[in-house]
């Protein structure tokens, strides 16, 4: 196949590129097995998983984004993947998302594909112009097909989830200008989701101006991390709001009832005043909530907190804030396979999002280890076509049990060339990229000595017949 691009100049140079990259990871891997006994070591380095979606309109372009997975029973994953549209002059055109459906991390693109959303043409909310509504990447959470409580019963929930996306309105005519943040007329859209094992069905979605937590908060938007569960509760990471105190990030709990998934109380993490946004969520090892969010960034360089809850969310502490350490991109909390915590962002600083690196935390939580590179766009693929940069971000991951009964830890990121997001078509390797990140050991092991209850809340393994206890030794 000829390529309409060319990002290495010859086959020697390919085999350059390729020998130096192998060392790098063999080093890297070495140097992970000698340094600990267990935890992380690596990450895989696959080529593009899904490019786009199949029913892309005639004389348009789709390019799969960022997305979350959640598990769907006990061997089935689904990948809720954004979709965005190049070549318009609006950058972040976001379209909809599309629900990939997988057990074999080998066969992705062999996966049953349900569109979710999709944009539609109609009135500003304010202004009444002719608008297309972009739809922002949706993140929610999911109780598995089969799944049993902490006691072994059935659970209640079983086979539901929710979904919650931003929508913002843009001008249907591409001749006018992109409107300021704040005319976009965002909205909040809310999706209740079924599964029964064979079939996967979508609740017509419901538009909020805001979703109300309460008589005082209310959901702005969505974090960048999957619900975890707490009994027969989701907990996810969000950003809200309430009169006199602006926006703050935390976790919403949500209860399931008559009306689907419903958030039912609001426990506020970051602090009021700060600037804190995109927060993600997970549960430690030792059954405790560790929590981070992304803030805006000074001179292109973010920083980097982390709060932990030992009472399941109604306390917090920042157990550090490290200043200037990152480019002022995404940050997301994720867990490998062992339960091993990490950060998924761009730490290397003056590559804006060239560099998508993993950062484990620390044993005892107190700062981070050494980071691990999960895809160098430049060393890999070349320098970007269009003569701008590289974008590979929104790594976000957990842990997953698939068709052949082991637990996964994934990790799921996008990558495209800058210039798509101001018309220019898409790279050869723009698109979902679906990577495992490499551990060993059990780090479950430290959930013995609390109380039954909160040891199966670890990620929901419990719900899918998973014994957390006896994983990866």
């Amino acid at each position: 196949m000829q390529l309409s691009n060319k990002p290495l100049d010859s086959m020697g140079w390919r085999i350059v590129v390729g020998c130096t990259l192998l060392l790098a990871i063999l080093v890297e891997w070495i140097a992970g097995v000698g340094a600990a006994p267990a935890g992380i070591f690596g990450v895989t380095h696959g080529s593009v998983d899904m490019a786009g979606p199949a029913d892309t309109p005639d004389g348009q372009e789709w390019r799969y984004g960022l997305c979350i997975a959640l598990q769907l029973d006990s061997t089935t994953v689904g990948l809720f993947v954004n979709i965005r549209r190049n070549g318009t002059p609006y950058g972040d055109f976001e379209v909809g998302t599309d629900l990939i459906l997988f057990n074999d991390l080998k066969k992705i693109d062999a996966g049953l594909v349900v569109p979710i959303s999709r944009p539609s043409c109609e009135p500003h909310p304010a202004s009444g112009e002719p608008s297309l509504t972009a739809k922002y990447p949706l993140i929610g959470g999911f109780v598995p097909n089969g799944a049993r409580d902490a006691h072994g019963r059935p659970h209640p929930c079983a086979g539901s989830g929710f979904g919650i996306s931003q929508i913002a309105f843009y001008p249907a005519d591409f001749s006018k200008p992109l409107p300021p943040e704040n005319q976009l007329g965002y909205e909040i859209e809310v999706q209740q989701f079924h599964f029964d094992g064979r079939q996967f069905k979508v609740d017509q979605p419901k538009r909020r101006k805001h979703w109300p937590v309460d008589s005082n908060w209310r959901i702005n938007a969505p974090g960048l991390s999957a619900a975890i569960n707490d009994g027969n509760d989701l907990l996810l990471a969000v950003t809200c709001a309430r009169p006199g105190v602006g926006e703050i990030s935390g976790v919403a709990r949500f209860r399931h009832g008559a009306d689907g998934w419903q958030p039912a109380s609001f426990s506020p993490v970051t602090d009021r005043g700060e600037t804190w946004y995109e927060p993600s969520l997970i549960r430690d090892t030792d059954g405790s909530l560790l929590f981070t969010a992304r803030n805006s960034h000074v001179a292109g360089k973010g920083d980097i907190p982390l709060w932990r809850s030992r009472d399941n969310g109604r306390a917090w502490e920042r157990l550090f804030l490290l200043r200037g350490v990152r480019t002022g991109t995404p940050l997301v909390l994720n867990q490998a396979a062992d339960g091993s915590p990490y950060l998924a962002t761009n730490t290397v600083l003056g590559t804006d999002r060239n560099i998508l690196q993993i950062v484990p935390l620390k044993p005892d939580r107190s700062g981070l280890e050494r980071a691990i590179t999960a895809r160098n766009c430049n060393v890999e693929f070349g320098r970007a076509p269009n003569g701008k940069a590289w974008k590979v971000d929104h790594g976000i991951g957990g842990i997953f049990r698939l068709a052949d009964g082991q637990l996964h830890g994934i990790l799921t990121y996008r990558v495209l060339d800058e210039c798509e997001n101001i018309g220019e078509a898409a790279s050869l390797y723009s698109g979902l990229y679906v990577e495992e990140v490499l551990s060993k050991g059990n780090q479950f092991s430290r959930m013995k000595s609390i109380d039954a209850d909160t040891k199966n809340m670890a990620n929901g393994l419990n719900m899918i017949g998973i014994d957390t206890t006896g994983q990866n030794d």
